[in-house]
């Protein structure tokens, strides 16, 4: 039988930072039976009763003061690249796109 509540952190570092595991056997007249439990710490900003170190999966997203402008990012395209036309070819008939338009 398995009993899983919540979220469990399977890979990568935190699992050896977040999760506390432990395994246990005992011994019945019947046979062995085993226990397996695995933990999820919280985090714990002074290391006492979990990690120091944040949870990864935190992201911190700021706003810029100034919003991009598609017409600056545009005139970032060199001329050169964004004077080439496309080659007229009957593979490209059946194309539905154009030209990119800043």
């Amino acid at each position: 039988m398995k009993f899983m509540d919540g979220y469990m952190l399977t890979t990568g570092q935190p699992v050896a930072e977040y999760v506390d595991k432990a395994v246990r056997h005992v011994l019945l007249r019947q046979g062995v039976l085993g226990l397996k439990v695995k933990i999820l710490l919280d985090w714990d900003p002074s290391g006492k009763q979990g990690p120091k170190t944040p949870f990864p999966d935190k992201v911190a997203a700021w706003l810029s003061n100034r919003l991009p402008n598609p017409a600056e990012q545009c005139s970032a395209i060199p001329r050169a690249v964004a004077s080439v036309a496309a080659p007229a070819s009957d593979s490209m008939a059946g194309w539905r796109g154009g030209p990119r338009r800043c």
